[in-house]
């Protein structure tokens, strides 16, 4: 009997793939981590709290762009993005879980 002349090869990610997988498994555990957090924060609190857990969001999604040194605006601005996009989803997230005082 003839072999069907394909060969058995593995499957393998991109390493965009695999970056895209990492981000996402990041954020998910940053966010799992900011819900848990803001329960045990006072309201009063949610704003400064979500900007201290904020800070060095991003990191990950935007090592492309902070890899390159000739690339510093791009890379601030990268950041810039995730911190605001985590503060105001943690904000949010926080008053509606804080406890109040």
């Amino acid at each position: 009997m003839a072999a069907s002349g394909r060969s058995a090869a593995s499957p393998r990610l991109s390493a965009t793939a695999v970056a895209a997988v990492a981000a996402v498994c990041v954020v998910l555990l940053l966010v799992s981590a900011v819900q848990q957090a803001a329960a045990q924060v006072p309201c009063s609190e949610c704003d400064q709290a979500c900007k201290s857990s904020c800070t060095g969001n991003g990191s990950g999604s935007c090592s492309a762009a902070c890899t390159d040194p000739s690339n510093e605006d791009g890379c601030k601005s990268c950041m810039a993005y995730y911190y605001q996009k985590c503060v105001n989803y943690c904000g949010s997230s926080c008053r509606a879980t804080c406890v109040s005082g």
